[in-house]
């Protein structure tokens, strides 16, 4: 004897075990749409901790893009350092 709450049961277990595959593919048509760093540098100190230094008073959140340029960082095999020139606040 089965319930109706026996076949939504068996329906989610069902759609549990068809999983959807996924392949990632790293050609000239489809490249990464970000760059994970390794290693990451400001070029003013003072840039970043005047940036910060209202959290630590305020306690209140805050956003910043940070521009610059990457660099091959020795540290790691393959590795990428972030240079930060500024930090642009919205």
């Amino acid at each position: 004897m089965s319930t109706e709450s026996d076949d939504a049961y068996v329906s989610g277990r069902e759609f549990l075990n068809k999983k959807k595959i996924q392949t990632l593919t790293f050609d000239n048509h489809n490249h990464e749409t970000h760059r994970h760093v390794d290693n990451i540098t400001f070029e003013n100190g003072n840039m970043v901790n005047c940036f910060l230094e209202y959290w630590r008073s305020s306690g209140h959140q805050r956003i910043g893009f940070l521009y610059g340029r990457y660099e091959i960082y020795d540290g790691v095999p393959l590795g990428v350092r972030a240079v930060v020139a500024a930090i642009y606040e919205p």
